[in-house]
């Protein structure tokens, strides 16, 4: 099993997510569909993921609660992609 920070935060604003070359969008952190953290440069953050209000992907949250699952299992060494579409 791997080791991973996880942001879940809806007060991106004040981390300092430039300091790891990490940029937001209208406040949001850019994550791809396996809720990694995406970097100013289009590359994935190592080990690093982002849930909830603070990717902006969808707000309720129970919403959170799949993503967070699907970081669990992501770290435990299963790929998983969370269907958003699923979430209702």
């Amino acid at each position: 099993m791997g080791s991973a920070t996880t942001i879940c935060s809806d007060k991106t604003r004040t981390l300092t997510l430039n300091q790891i070359n990490v940029v937001t969008q209208r406040g949001f952190v850019l994550v791809d569909e396996r809720m990694q953290v995406i970097d100013a440069n289009g590359n994935l953050v190592p080990h690093l993921y982002c849930i909830g209000d603070a990717n902006g992907k969808m707000m309720p949250t129970y919403a959170a609660s799949a993503q967070g699952i699907s970081v669990v299992e992501q770290v435990s060494g299963k790929d998983h992609v969370l269907n958003h579409l699923s979430i209702q």
